[in-house]
Parts: C-alpha cells; sequence; structure tokens
C-alpha cells in the first residue's frame, strides 16, 4: 500500500496535478516508515528493508549458483577498479562539487579512485563474484517522498510547509537548513536537493521532464580532467522513451511514442 500510494504521488506530481500528489503522498505519511539517522545505513547491505526503504527490488549473493544476484555494482563502478567493470552511470564531478565537504551524503553516496575517478558508493560488493552482486536495488525512498511533498507545497505556494520537508533532508545530511520565503527559490533548491540526495538511484532524467527543462545538458570530464559537455535537445532520439517490445507482445495495440519532434 505505501509503494502503491508513493507511485500515485509521484505520477500526478508529474501530471501537475498537485492536489491528488499531496493526497497519496500524505498517505504515504502514515505506514510508519521514517529517515534513518546516517545517509551511509541505507545502503548497508547489513541493514537491507530499513524504515527508509519504500520499494526495492531484491537480490541476493551466493543463492542458486549465483543466479539471484545482481551485475549493477559491477556495471557502475568505475573501469579497472574491479574485474569486470564497465564504468556505466559513473557520478559526474559537476554533481560531486555540489556536496559540501561536511554534507554526510559525500562520503556515503560516492567512492573516489586514486585516480580521482568518482563512483557511487550506493552499491556494494558482497562477494568474489563481482557479478553476483547483493545489493538491492531501490526503486522507491521516503526521502524521495519527503522532497515530492517540498515540492507539491512550494507548488502550492506554501512555502512554510515546504521549508518543514525540505529541512528534514537537510538535517539529516547534517547540512545548514534553511528558511526561504520566495517560491522560485524554494523550487530551486528543492531541485538542487533532489539532485543530490537521489544521485544516481534513476530519478534525474525525470526530474528534469517534470520541470519542464527544453534542454538537458550533460558535464562530464575525459582522462586529464577537461570538461565535456552535450546537450540533448527535445527533438534528439533519446528525449522520449521508447515503449520496450515485451509490451508490444503483451499489447499489439499499442502504438510506438516519437523519439523525435520533426
Amino acid at each position: 500500500k505505501g509503494a502503491a500510494a508513493a507511485l500515485l504521488g509521484k505520477v500526478y506530481l508529474t501530471q501537475k496535478d498537485y492536489d491528488n500528489s499531496l493526497k497519496y503522498l500524505q498517505e504515504v505519511e502514515k505506514f510508519g516508515y521514517a529517515l534513518l539517522d546516517e545517509p551511509a545505513d541505507i545502503f548497508d547491505v547489513n541493514n537491507k528493508g530499513n524504515k527508509e526503504i519504500i520499494f526495492d527490488v531484491q537480490f541476493e549473493s551466493g543463492v542458486n549458483g549465483n543466479s539471484e544476484g545482481s551485475r549493477a555494482f559491477q556495471k557502475f563502478s568505475p573501469s579497472g577498479t574491479v574485474s569486470g567493470a564497465v564504468g556505466h552511470n559513473l557520478p559526474t564531478k559537476e554533481v560531486y562539487r555540489l556536496f559540501a565537504d561536511n554534507d554526510k551524503r559525500k562520503s556515503a553516496y560516492f567512492i573516489v579512485t586514486k585516480n580521482g575517478v568518482i563512483g557511487t558508493g550506493k552499491l556494494k560488493q558482497t562477494s568474489a563474484t563481482v557479478a553476483d552482486g547483493g545489493s538491492n536495488i531501490i526503486v522507491l525512498r521516503y526521502a524521495d517522498v519527503l522532497l515530492m511533498l517540498a515540492e507539491c507545497y512550494a507548488e502550492k505556494n506554501n512555502v512554510k510547509k515546504s521549508n518543514e520537508y525540505l529541512n528534514l533532508i537537510k538535517k539529516r545530511a547534517g547540512i545548514d537548513e534553511v528558511s526561504i520565503g520566495d517560491v522560485t527559490l524554494m523550487k530551486e533548491e528543492i531541485a538542487l536537493e533532489r539532485r543530490k540526495e537521489l544521485v544516481n538511484e534513476g530519478h534525474r532524467w525525470f526530474d528534469l521532464r517534470r520541470y519542464g527543462c527544453p534542454e538537458l545538458k550533460h558535464v562530464w570530464y575525459d582522462e586529464s580532467g577537461e570538461a565535456i559537455e552535450y546537450t540533448l535537445r527535445e527533438k534528439d532520439p533519446g528525449y522520449t522513451l521508447l515503449i520496450p517490445q515485451e509490451a508490444f507482445t503483451q499489447n499489439p495495440s499499442l502504438v510506438q511514442n516519437e523519439t523525435r519532434n520533426e
């Protein structure tokens, strides 16, 4: 029920139906979820299913001939750091630099290799068989819900409530709380906090679309540390997600999304 309510709240938020989004997100608050005291504890493989987790995809190392683990840790580790690492979905130096040094999430959510390459700290190696990862993949957690509540209240011009929810996240991170009176500034601060709190959890692209960004700018760094920028524009393929082929197998009447708005 909690997961269904959280997902409905996110769908209504995406549709800019803030009243219904609040309705379901407030339902989530009644289910007993809570922020953990320490950011690092959320992703501890010895603390799976903790009170911050609303829904996750579960994996386990060393089960059924190593068939119940996940390759996510291997795929998302910087190349050369572990066997078979391929360096997918690496955090950029840009996002890493957004975190103040006293932000407890900086050491909890990232790893930094001896060569200065940044990787996610949200996935752990749990077995000598690197491809048999035991980290669960978190889909929904309570911090996401609190930030969505802050966003809903900001959209409804209730900055007092928006500050309250936003500061729950900041307080847990160990950084200064805020008292923002301007709605526009509040929305910008929430977007920034979502980018930091939910880094590498698969929400950023959808957040940017919800904010109505006409262009999505990506910044990454080559081996020499030089910044490389690429801007994904609305007419580029990939701006709209394609419907998977499996869905057409189940329902041939579906119509594929266009990937270019010519």
